[in-house]
Formats: structure tokens, sequence, C-alpha cells
């Protein structure tokens, strides 16, 4: 059975005419990038070396939600947000740095960051398998120039036909308001939608609400908190499709 097969079809009488992703760590490798920009802090930073990379990507992620509403509500520039998160970073570790050694830092980290940003594996196969047969699509939280800036690095904008961005909606996941967008830009019902993303509470739960059909894209090995609610995959590659989806 085809990706095109897999995405779309259910059933004989059950058609899917768009297919939605979020975007960071469902197209575009959040993760990865990540996991570059504090290797490069871990070999700058001696107390940040025997650390296990693991714990700094957790520590990271929890400053990143605390924080990353502020920029999305322009309450913060996204530099100032990035100093101030290596900066928490630096000071759980008992790193005793000056507010330019900061910058310097955060500098690094966005460095690498940007230096190592790729495409979730075999996601850019199945948009150019979808691209003839469905609309495809893209629902993200962020701000318009950054997310439009990965969708370019990664090469997809060809491959989509709508990006929706909280910040141009002016509402983010997981409100039922973007999601409603996307799918009066589409002109698609919510049964004839499929939503596929990484987060539970921020993309299948939401997308649920709406009456969206949804997969959860589980890349990680985490517990699902309701194995009958969504259909789940943990990657675009090598996909059980008999077992997933029938």
């Amino acid at each position: 059975m085809s990706y095109y097969e897999l995405f779309v079809h259910r059933g004989s009488c059950d058609l899917i005419k768009a297919v939605f992703f979020d975007l960071d760590d469902t197209l575009f490798d959040h993760k990865h990038s990540r996991l570059c920009g504090l290797k490069a802090l871990q070999e700058k930073i001696n107390e940040l070396k025997t650390v296990p990379i693991r714990q700094l990507e957790c520590e990271h992620e929890t400053i990143l939600n605390s924080s990353y509403q502020k920029v999305l509500e322009h309450k913060v520039t996204v530099e100032d947000s990035l100093v101030d998160r290596i900066g928490n970073l630096c000071i759980m570790h008992g790193v005793r740095v000056s507010p330019d050694e900061v910058r310097s830092y955060a500098n690094l980290y966005d460095r690498e960051y940007k230096m190592n940003r790729r495409s979730v594996p075999g996601s850019k196969e199945l948009l150019k398998l979808l691209r003839d047969h469905v609309k495809t699509g893209v629902i993200t939280n962020g701000l318009v120039r950054e997310q439009q800036e990965k969708i370019r690095v990664c090469q997809l904008g060809d491959l989509i036909d709508y990006l929706i961005i909280s910040e141009e909606v002016g509402h983010s996941k997981p409100s039922s308001v973007i999601f409603e967008e996307a799918l009066k830009r589409a002109g698609v019902e919510p049964f004839e939608t499929l939503y596929v993303g990484n987060s539970w509470d921020h993309d299948v739960l939401p997308a649920m609400r709406c009456g969206i059909r949804t997969v959860w894209l589980n890349r990680y090995g985490l517990q699902c908190p309701d194995s009958g609610a969504s259909m789940e995959i943990n990657s675009y590659i090598g996909l059980d499709i008999q077992k997933i989806f029938f």
C-alpha cells in the first residue's frame, strides 16, 4: 500500500481531501537542531560537559515552554528570549557568566541550531506523494518570519498549499480557532481532513475537538494517553500500515 493510500483512504466511502501537519518536530526537525546547539554549548562551557545531553534538552524545553508565550505575544524579542533561556540554563548548573558571555553563548547556540536545520526524515517524501492527490498544509504556533524560514530551509514550500501560523491568525494551538481557519482556507469539512502532529495536547486533542481525524507522530516512544483516540505512528519511514490503520 502506498503512502497516498495510507493517508487518504480509511474506507471505500471515507475520502480525505486535505492533510495538515504541525511544523516543529513533525515536518521540521527541531529536536535535531536543538541538540546540535546544546552540544556546542557543552563543548564551550566546562560545567556543562558532564551533564547528560538529554537532561540539558529537558531543562531547555522546560525553560522554553515557560517563556515562549511572551515571544508570541511580542512582549520580548526572539533574540532576548534566547539570551534569557541560555542564561537560565547556565544558572541551573552554577555557571557564573557576565551578560556579554551569556549573549555570546546564545549566539553560539543560535548559529549551531540554524546550521543544522533539516526536515524530519521521510516527511518530504510523504508530502511529495500526497501533493498530487490532496490539499496539504501546515498549522503551527510561532512567528511568521521564523516559521516561513524553516519551511524555506527545508525546501517544503512547493509541497504545501496552506501555511497557517498563529501570529498571523491571532490564536495559538490548542485554540480551535487556528484549526477552523485552516479548514476555511482549504474549503474542507472536518471529517474530510487529517491532521498529523507530535504533541498530544497541542495537536491531537484540539484537532479531535474540531472533528478532525488525527495521526499522532510519536517518534520517541512516549506512552500514549489514549490508544483508542488517534492513529499513532513512530516514523514516516517503514510504517506497518496494516497494523496501524486497519
